[in-house]
């Protein structure tokens, strides 16, 4: 597309001024506002002619896995009764291609009308959707994942080896949980960046059930154009139990589908039961008395309303718990571990290199396992009920931090076990489908890898 006509489209876009479209036209720099309106009418009905499914960028050929995601969108306007305000559902394909990727040829199926400057969209009416009663799954031959504490990432040199660089040298220059994952990645690997396709919009609120089946249907054409088996969803948790009633009502239509719940949601739902475990523990007082979150936000924080709050604040309690623990171990351990280079070397400078250094050296990991040793008899009660209640509430987070890791790296045996944790820890809330859906995903994943 020319210079001339992309920054039109972009000053539009950002501003929604005629007049700043006519100021720059006048200019020389950009066409006219009356041709911009002609060209992006003309592109409103090349796509609305469009008869793909399939997004211009996703690959027909050479597709590895293919996955749809489909979230709510919502625009409050302020209208006089409260009413007439937008609710519509988008939804994205994400795509993994192996090898060189071919995008998909769209071709409209007649003319694209010229010299328009208004445009109006008659969505296509859903599909008529009744569900008579609420359906069960078959959950026989299902299992639940048994508890596995190894897979945590505090009992891995990856979390060990960031909290020794926390507790022992760090002068703010370690990052966060996040931060240290990303930097201490291994660079070798020759993973391709997604391909990731913007669906069409259903002009309809995702609450509602003939919604849900018509992303359902939509996901399942956009597998068997890919030539794909099966078909992943995810939904968030609220259009997840219309989802699951659905497959259900019809297992045999849905046998190839595969619901999964969005990780953000179950996040803040774990974020939520782990603040009602430490409500009046005194966890309250000491994140007003640091100033880590106000008193106008702790409310939010402890239900995980506030996802960056209560991240943030049960990641610093960690962190603080980890340095006191290790400031008594030390105590009782006649070591010089600052003595140690490649730990300093590690907390002032956190990339690959270093973290591989301080990984193989044997001194280090001795002082480890003995750490290790020293935090499982605090988890026993060793040091009084007090500490052994901290200790429960340092796990948990150690959970999450653990399911945050395996979904940055797409760790799926790491995901299977942390999740197994998290669903247990949020039972009881208003996410009763996630230990089922935890089971239904461990049972694909045995039978079809």
């Amino acid at each position: 597309m020319p210079k001339h006509i992309e920054l039109a489209v972009s000053l539009h876009h950002l501003t929604g001024s005629a007049e700043v479209v006519t100021l720059i036209n006048r200019f020389g720099h950009c066409v006219s506002y009356s041709k911009l309106l002609e060209l992006e009418t003309s592109l409103a009905y090349a796509v609305q002619q469009n008869d793909s499914v399939l997004p211009s960028n996703i690959s027909v050929s050479n597709n590895a896995i293919c996955h749809t995601c489909w979230d709510n969108f919502d625009l409050n306007e302020e209208t006089l009764s409260g009413a007439g305000t937008t609710h519509t559902t988008h939804g994205i394909v994400i795509q993994e291609v192996s090898g060189d990727s071919i995008p998909a040829v769209h071709v409209a199926s007649e003319d694209v009308p010229v010299k328009l400057r208004s445009f109006q969209y008659v969505p296509p009416p859903l599909r008529c959707a009744s569900i008579m009663a609420k359906a069960e799954p078959a959950v026989s031959g299902l299992k639940v994942m048994s508890h596995d504490a190894s897979m945590s990432a505090f009992r891995n040199s990856r979390g060990l080896l960031w909290v020794l660089s926390h507790g022992l040298f760090s002068a703010g220059s370690v990052p966060d949980w996040s931060g240290w994952l990303s930097q201490t990645a291994d660079k070798d690997d020759n993973g391709k960046l997604s391909q990731i396709g913007y669906l069409k919009p259903v002009m309809n609120p995702i609450t509602k059930i003939s919604t849900v089946q018509q992303c359902l249907h939509t996901s399942i054409e956009i597998s068997q154009k890919l030539g794909q088996q099966y078909t992943f969803v995810t939904f968030d948790l609220a259009a997840a139990k219309l989802a699951y009633n659905i497959t259900w009502n019809d297992p045999e239509l849905y046998r190839n589908v595969f619901i999964h719940l969005g990780a953000f949601h179950i996040t803040c739902c774990y974020l939520g039961a782990v603040g009602k475990l430490m409500t009046g523990s005194g966890l309250e007082e000491i994140v007003l008395e640091s100033g880590i979150c106000s008193s106008g936000s702790i409310d939010q924080m402890l239900s995980g309303k506030h996802y960056n709050r209560a991240l943030r604040v049960h990641q610093l309690m960690a962190v603080v718990l980890d340095e006191l623990l290790l400031d008594k171990f030390m105590v009782h351990q006649d070591t010089d571990i600052v003595a140690h280079m490649d730990l300093e070397m590690l907390a002032l400078s956190s990339n690959a290199e270093t973290f591989a250094t301080a990984e193989e050296n044997d001194v280090c990991q001795e002082f480890v396992q003995h750490f290790m040793a020293f935090a499982d008899q605090a988890r026993e009660g060793a040091f009084g009920a007090t500490c052994r209640f901290w200790m429960q509430y340092h796990d948990c987070v150690w959970t999450l931090l653990t399911f945050i890791q395996s979904i940055k790296e797409n760790d799926v045996p790491v995901y299977e076990l942390s999740s197994s944790d998290v669903f247990a820890d949020i039972r009881g809330r208003p996410t009763e489908l996630c230990p089922l859906s935890a089971s239904v995903l461990y049972a694909s994943v045995e039978t079809h890898h």
